[in-house]
């Protein structure tokens, strides 16, 4: 890239200068120094691949609390996971677990210091054999071309896909993926490894988040004949339709229990239902930063019966769960369900 034309006395000429406030910077970091005056046990959890809060920020963490004398109330644990905070709900909770347990009787839990040693990833990430191995990996489908938004090339963080299928639209994308200069690749799973996702007969579409929403691409591209490899799908978003070529869905994320509190293995099968229609169909995920289900429940306009404002019966692993929601085709939440 060519050095730019602007001199250096130009560019500070031009500089927008903003005064600084001693008091309000004062008041700002009173409390928040990086002392390593630990008082109590503290357990960290950092990504390696954090973009916002560097893993260097955990070494320096490390340092000021050794230099303090207070190593013996730290434990910290690095994930292998390119995402800032990009810890499943289940490393969440064995951490909390983990804490809760040293408070109480005294005894540290495990950490890794560093990027070697012991794991601590509950979830295989995306890229490692692990994720490879996960049944139906081998019929997932990557995507990539070019996208258009308002009919312009576009950047943004997340890109995510979609299965279509008779009125149904399930969230397949294996993790979210970056768009630059309106270029993609991202993958997507098939129906062997979640309920709902790519098979013969089914559309793929995609949706990004842009100008403040989420808006769905106008174009679907039909699940290859033969799954797994490449193949390409240019496609065009538009802020004035934002549902793209369908239409507006309840969306759920959340977490599976049993009354005990344990987690559903991956690949539970959950599916929503108004009345006897069946209006949403996914399955439990535990690959990638992401854990739990996420589903978009239909409303009229996508299948008859799945009624505006009626309630969402569902069925987990074919049982039904103690739980019910509203069907607010547009709207988005949690929501966790258990099931007895």
């Amino acid at each position: 890239m060519p050095p730019s034309p602007v001199s250096s006395a130009r560019f500070n000429a031009a500089a927008v200068r903003l005064r600084t406030n001693p008091d309000l910077r004062r008041a700002f970091l009173a409390g928040n120094e990086i002392t390593g005056r630990l008082r109590m046990p503290l357990l960290t959890l950092h990504t390696t691949g954090d973009g916002q809060v560097p893993i260097g920020q955990a070494r320096l963490l490390r340092r000021r609390v050794a230099a303090a004398g207070r190593s013996r109330l730290l434990v910290q644990r690095v994930f292998r996971d390119p995402g800032h905070c990009g810890f499943t709900s289940t490393e969440w909770e064995a951490a909390l677990r983990a804490l809760v347990s040293w408070v109480a009787s005294g005894v540290p839990p495990a950490g890794n210091a560093g990027v070697a040693g012991r794991r601590f990833e509950l979830s295989p990430r995306p890229g490692t054999p692990e994720a490879a191995a996960v049944p139906g990996a081998r019929r997932r489908v990557t995507l990539h071309g070019a996208l258009r938004l308002d009919g312009a090339p576009f950047d943004a963080r997340f890109l995510g896909a979609v299965v279509r299928t008779r009125g149904l639209m399930t969230p397949c994308q294996l993790a979210l993926s970056p768009v630059s200069g309106g270029r993609y690749a991202i993958t997507v799973m098939a129906g062997m490894e979640a309920s709902g996702c790519g098979a013969r007969g089914t559309g793929i579409g995609l949706w990004t988040f842009a100008r403040g929403k989420i808006i769905y691409s106008r174009e679907t591209r039909s699940w290859p004949e033969r799954s797994g490899g490449r193949a390409r799908f240019d496609a065009s978003f538009a802020t004035a339709t934002p549902d793209g070529s369908g239409a507006p869905q309840s969306e759920f994320a959340g977490e599976v229990y049993t009354p005990a509190g344990r987690h559903l293995p991956s690949g539970t099968r959950v599916d929503a239902y108004v009345g006897t229609t069946r209006c949403g169909v996914t399955s439990v995920r535990r690959t990638g930063s992401f854990s739990g289900f996420s589903l978009d429940v239909a409303g009229p306009d996508s299948v008859p019966g799945c009624t505006r404002g009626a309630t969402i019966t569902f069925r987990v692993g074919g049982r039904p769960a103690g739980d019910t929601a509203v069907n607010e085709p547009g709207r988005s939440g949690r929501l966790d369900l258990t099931v007895p």
